[in-house]
Parts: C-alpha cells; structure tokens; sequence
C-alpha cells in the first residue's frame, strides 16, 4: 500500500505538507475511472515526483488510461508520453537519474491545436522540453484526438498501467489533474530568489474541470473517500481507490 509521508524536502514558502511512497515491488498503486468530461481533448497534469533507490528495471508509469493502451513513463531514465496503444509516442531527452532531487513535471495536452507541437508539452522544473531523446522521431497525437486520459468510463491509474504492474518506485506529492484546460508550468511553480523551481499553491487559480482531482496525501485510511491515501481535495470529490 502506498505511504504518506512528510515532504520537508519542498517547504518554501508555500509548505507542501504531504507525499506519498509508492514502492513497485509492493504493487502500489491509486485508480479510479473517468465521469464525463469537460473537453476529452484537453487536460493537464502536474506532479512532485522523487526518485528511490531499489528496484527500478522496466517502465515505470506516472499516469496511465484505457487499460494500459495509454500511459506517461519513466523509460530508461527519461520521459515517455504514448497515446493511441504507442503507436503515436513522444520521448524526450532529459536524463531524470538524481535520486536526491524533487523533480516537478507538467504534462499539457491539447489536440484541438492545428500546430502538432502544441498538442502535447512537457515540462520539467518550469521548463518547456523540446528535445527528444536521440534516435527516436516525433509522433504527435493526431488533431482531435480524444484521448484515453481523458475519456469517459475509461479507467485510469496514478503509478501504474492497470493498478497492479509497471508501478514507480518513489515519492509523489501534490498530484493534480486538470480537465479541459491546458496550463502551463508557470500556474504550479515558481523560481525563488536563488533560481530553484519551487511549489506554489495553485487551487484557486485553475479550474478543475470535471474529471479534475487534486492528491496532496494528507490522509492515510484506504477507503474510497476524504479520509483515504487518495482522497481528492480539489473540491471535486473525485476521490481514488487503492489498487494493486
């Protein structure tokens, strides 16, 4: 079962008060399944994710949809983003290896955009990524695409594929998901004095949406509910299930 803990490591001036360990050979895991959404074609997610030592061969998943078809991943160290089973796939090049740092990540899709490279951006500590990884093309989902993140009684897993496999080995905090809106890094974060990426509080200043969630792992029951490890506190009551 996933484990809350404190997460000191990113008090700045907002604190984040809380993050989750997920253990991969434990099989930990949170899912839970799509309502309708705001804009299927639209969404955001933004995450605190930490490194562990231990087991950490295969692909990891941050965020999976439809079964597995669909899924956001550690891939040999760096960052992977499939839609449409893999067959449309983006790869950057960012090594992510630093077992001491807290990396945030912002995940924006939109592909009502006519411009393939909008459909889809990554960013990592507030900065747009735009090199892909050596030797792997480009393939951007198709315009319209209403993909499996964001789909309608499709299940979808927060560190895994199907809740119980291909699960992270780390720390998680402050997990958002956003329906219907593609933000960018500058809405989760900011630079301090020092020029570090750090946490800033966020939930008056987006809209949810829907199918939007919120984790910050200030609960630790297993239940499907305010009190759980997955509770949401977006205000949605979108609250999500321990798997695996």
């Amino acid at each position: 079962m996933p484990t809350i803990i404190g997460a000191n490591q990113l008090d700045t001036g907002y604190d984040v008060e809380g993050a989750c360990r997920f253990d991969n050979t434990g099989g930990d895991a949170l899912g839970g399944t799509f309502g309708t959404p705001t804009n299927a074609k639209k969404f955001t997610l933004s995450f605190w994710y930490k490194k562990s030592s231990g087991t950490t061969s295969g692909g990891q998943v941050f965020f999976g949809a439809r079964s597995g078809n669909e899924n956001i991943f550690l891939h040999e160290d760096t960052i992977r983003w499939d839609w449409q089973n893999g067959s449309k796939t983006l790869n950057w090049a960012p090594l992510i290896r630093d077992q001491s740092a807290w990396y945030h990540f912002v995940f924006a899709q939109d592909t009502s955009q006519s411009t393939n490279t909008n459909r889809a951006k990554l960013y990592v500590n507030g900065t747009q990524i735009t090199t892909l990884r050596s030797g792997v093309n480009a393939n951007y989902p198709d315009q319209n695409l209403e993909t499996g993140y964001n789909v309608s009684g499709q299940p979808f897993f927060v560190s895994s594929y199907n809740g119980s496999a291909a699960e992270i080995n780390g720390y998680l905090a402050e997990v958002a998901f956003i329906d219907g809106t593609q933000y960018d890094a500058s809405y989760f974060g900011e630079t301090d004095n020092s020029g570090i990426w750090i946490p800033k509080e966020f939930k008056d200043d987006v809209t949810f949406g829907n199918n939007g969630f919120l984790l910050e792992f200030k609960q630790t029951g297993t239940g499907t509910n305010s009190s759980g490890i997955g509770a949401d506190t977006s205000g949605n009551d979108n609250h999500l299930s321990v798997t695996g």
